[in-house]
């Protein structure tokens, strides 16, 4: 495996063991803030003189203190609030770490310094040099390709779709309305970013 294939994969890994890690420490606490018996074993000198406290959490290095209350945490709307940003953050993640991936290879085994259509310059000098169409020789291109443009509509768009992620996948979201992310999809994406670098570091 190239070194470029090798930081790839384990950016990607961490990636996702970030977003699982915070998931889990967020619906954990959840589960204890919706529980007395438990809260009482957590917090066993904390007296609670409301059914919904504030919470407060002074941030790190500096004298904020952001506040927030027991039922905006445990509320559905909010907790499915915070998977999206988790997920999207982490889709948008995982495409830096593809695309920083692809630019080193183009530069360091195509001598090609590209900033602009990273992937479809990748593709093209790929293609040119192994004669090999990624379309058809890497079965999960089409997935990975929806991921790709994924990070355009998080970053432009606020996650919804527009005409130009229609166009460029192929995939028949109404447009205007949000796209629908689901937690399993990091590690999906995780798994088909390994499988590609596996692969392209398999041909060069």
């Amino acid at each position: 495996m190239t070194s470029e294939g090798e930081e790839a994969i384990n950016r990607a890994e961490t990636i996702e063991w970030v977003f699982h890690v915070a998931l889990l420490a967020s619906t954990r606490y959840r589960e204890i803030l919706q529980n007395k018996e438990i809260l009482k074993c957590v917090y066993p000198d904390t007296i609670f003189t409301s059914e919904n406290p504030k919470i407060t959490h002074t941030i790190e290095g500096s004298d904020y203190i952001f506040t927030t209350t027991k039922n905006e945490i445990v509320g559905e709307h909010n907790f499915n609030l915070i998977k999206g940003h988790l997920i999207t953050l982490s889709i948008v993640g995982l495409t830096a770490v593809l695309e920083h991936y692809l630019k080193e290879i183009l530069k360091n085994h195509f001598c090609q310094n590209v900033d602009r259509g990273v992937f479809n310059s990748f593709k093209k000098a790929f293609e040119d040099r192994t004669k090999r169409n990624i379309e058809k020789y890497f079965d999960k291109y089409t997935r990975l390709w929806r991921y790709y443009q994924l990070r355009h509509i998080i970053i432009h768009n606020l996650g919804r779709v527009d005409q130009n992620f229609k166009k460029k996948t192929g995939i028949d979201q109404e447009e205007g309305f949000p796209n629908v992310f689901y937690p399993h999809e990091v590690s999906e994406y995780k798994k088909l970013i390994e499988d590609f670098v596996n692969f392209v570091d398999s041909h060069l």
